[in-house]
């Protein structure tokens, strides 16, 4: 059960199913309430969050801020609110709503909304990420933009969800951390999401003399109920992949830093390179299956060419477990 309580000045929204906790304090509104025929209600001005704490079972995200600047009108005997204006700006990121919302007062409200963003770039989401999720991007660089457009069309009830349509462009990017053997550049794609579907358009990005690119599916994104996992399909296509420039051999598995888990998805996929080297094996026409469920990786129809002959094979890799190579046979 939810529950949103008030006390001493702090908001906490408690989610008991999903074990989540959001805690809000340090509050600032400033705002003008305009009153017509005692039924037209408009309110402007702005709120500020000067501290936010999400409280999750994978660990807390502290250190938040955010910013709302509002203008919204309210008819209360047409049962409908009119957002003119509501920018919100989280971190250095903002976002603006306009639309409305019709029969609030009814079992089954309508809204149309629709959804843009100020570009967003790279340098800007590494410096709005609280200190406790940046810890691991210490020294990190970035560069790029990121558009979003968006729109919410259709009824809300009880067991009934109105359309959600968003796209994201991400163009010239570029990332680098100290982690990282050689950076990411040339970083772009895009992504339109649909009624719980997000579709993935050529991602693309070179990290050093390696090219990568990733288009599929990922479905469930919410709506799914309970315990439903987001399920994605997955193609991966690469004209030259070196592992030994992108991920050098580990010598001491003591020395592996604290690794954060994927997103806990079911996902399936093929993936296709022309060359690779691999510990200075040259291998050419790669092909293979992947799946991930439950933290496991499986690579499955591993099938490639070194040297004249062929190589087939399969391997297994709990990521809950990093710290011990993967399990792999081999056969040609």
């Amino acid at each position: 059960m939810s529950a949103i309580t008030v006390e001493n000045g702090t908001v906490r929204y408690v989610d008991d199913p999903g074990g989540m906790q959001v805690e809000v304090g340090d509050m600032d509104y400033v705002s003008a309430l305009h009153i017509a025929d005692g039924s037209r209600i408009r309110t402007d001005g702005r709120l500020d969050l000067n501290a936010i704490e999400i409280r999750r079972p994978q660990g807390p995200i502290s250190g938040l801020s955010a910013r709302l600047d509002h203008n919204v009108s309210i008819d209360t005997e047409k049962s409908t609110i009119t957002v003119d204006l509501l920018d919100l700006t989280l971190q250095q990121m903002g976002i603006s709503l306009k639309g409305s919302l019709s029969g609030y007062d009814a079992d089954t409200t309508r809204i149309d909304l629709t959804i843009a963003s100020s570009d967003v770039t790279l340098e800007k989401i590494i410096a709005s990420m609280p200190p406790n999720v940046a810890a691991g991007l210490a020294g990190a660089k970035g560069a790029g933009k990121i558009v979003v457009e968006g729109a919410v069309h259709g009824p809300m009830a009880a067991g009934l969800m109105p359309d959600i349509s968003a796209t994201l462009a991400l163009r010239d990017g570029r990332m680098e951390t100290p982690d990282l053997p050689v950076p990411f550049t040339a970083i772009k794609g895009d992504v339109e999401i649909k009624n719980s579907v997000a579709t993935i358009r050529n991602l693309s990005l070179k990290a050093g003399q390696s090219d990568l690119t990733l288009s599929g599916t990922v479905s469930q994104l919410y709506g799914g109920g309970p315990g439903a996992k987001p399920v994605a399909r997955i193609d991966i296509n690469s004209n030259f992949i070196n592992i030994d420039e992108i991920s050098p051999p580990i010598t001491d598995p003591a020395n592996i830093p604290p690794y954060e888990p994927l997103p806990d998805i079911v996902m399936s996929g093929r993936v296709s390179v022309k060359k690779a080297r691999v510990s200075n094996l040259d291998l050419t026409d790669i092909r293979m299956n992947m799946a991930m469920q439950n933290q496991v990786v499986q690579l499955t129809d591993i099938d490639a060419t070194a040297y004249g002959g062929g190589i087939n094979g399969t391997a297994v890799q709990d990521l809950n477990d990093v710290k011990h190579p993967p399990a792999t046979k081999t056969a040609g």
